[in-house]
């Protein structure tokens, strides 16, 4: 595979489609650049550059069950630990709807992770209360 920062920025990283909620679904070029400016910035809402800086990169993971064919569950869960070298666990969405407590298993086995990104919708968080 080719590195992501060797990859030409205007390339295409994937092609994901639309809901379709406003009409047909169609597909959408994702470029290389789109791609990192989206990890980037995700993880910059929860740290800064400074804070990540002092961060064992080692030390971070991703405890996710949303779906990988939706933009939060392929980006927020899956590229952004792939691309960042983290740990990442990951479940199916089926399973965490039969079972919350499995995603709150999925986050207490990285006890010895300094941070776990854990990203999900509002229903999600409600489930495990």
């Amino acid at each position: 595979a080719t590195r992501c920062d060797d990859c030409p920025p205007d390339e295409v990283a994937f092609l994901q489609y639309t809901s379709g909620s406003t009409g047909h679904p169609k597909g959408v070029m994702v470029g290389t650049r789109n791609l990192m400016n989206n990890i980037f910035a995700i993880q910059s809402v929860k740290l800064s550059t400074r804070e990540m800086a002092f961060l064992d990169q080692d030390k971070i993971g991703v405890a996710s069950w949303l779906p990988q064919y939706h933009d939060m569950g392929l980006i927020g869960g899956c590229l952004s630990a792939a691309i960042r070298g983290w740990r990442a666990d990951l479940t199916s969405p089926f399973t965490f709807l039969q079972r919350p407590v499995v995603w709150l298993q999925m986050i207490t086995r990285m006890k010895d992770t300094h941070l776990v990104q854990c990203t999900a919708p509002n229903f999600g968080y409600a489930l495990c209360i």
